[in-house]
Parts: C-alpha cells; structure tokens; sequence
C-alpha cells in the first residue's frame, strides 16, 4: 500500500501531509481526476502487448496481422478511462438505468445450452 500511495504522490495526484494529523489527500477534486490517471501513476503506460507501448516491438511485428487491431482496441479503452473520473466510480449507480447485458458469442450459447440441458432431470 505504501509504494502505491507514494506513486500517486510523486505524481500528483495525492499530497502527502505529515505528523500526528498527517494523511493523503486528493491534490485535485475527484471529478477532475481520471481513472486512466490514477492507474497510470499505478501501473505505467497502458499496454496490452509489448507492441502497443511506443519503441517496443517483437519477433513477429514485421508480419504481425493483430498489432493495429489491438491498438485501436487498446485506444478506445485509454478515451474511456480518461473520460472517467474517480468521482463518477465514487458514485452511486443511476437505479433508473437499464442493466447492461453483454452479448454473448454463438459458442457461449450453445455451451450454456447444453448445460441447461444437461442439468434436466
């Protein structure tokens, strides 16, 4: 816990006060801190391959067919945490919201067919 919280001080976004009534407290408001910034300080770059982080490339970067793809995927999921501001994870989900429902693929279909099937007396 310690190493975390000192990342998120050296980079800003927590200050650090010492003595009896020391702490850490938000350098900025929590609407203006966004997720991708608390997880950056964390974990460094977002990067879901060697290939996604800039000057890092594989064996296979030459003829890899899946690089740009994951990119673009590794893109869009870097705007929506940086859309996302800790406040927003903070609050309280809007009750009047339609629960999301992911789709599922054909595979996870027929598997959970079967086994609704095969639990049938």
């Amino acid at each position: 816990m310690a190493k975390v919280l000192t990342r998120l001080v050296r980079s800003g976004l927590l200050t650090s006060h010492q003595g009896v009534h020391g702490g850490y407290e938000l350098a900025q408001p929590p609407a203006a801190t966004s997720v991708a910034a608390v997880l950056e300080a964390i974990d460094g770059p977002l990067t879901m391959t060697a290939c996604t982080h800039a000057g890092e490339q594989c064996d296979q970067f030459s003829k890899c067919n899946v690089r740009d793809p994951v990119r673009r995927v590794r893109d869009r999921i870097a705007t929506i945490l940086a859309e996302c501001s800790i406040a927003e994870m903070a609050a309280d989900p809007d009750r009047s919201a339609p629960p999301v429902t992911l789709m599922s693929s054909p595979a996870v279909r027929r598997a959970s067919a079967l086994s609704a099937a095969s639990r049938e007396p």
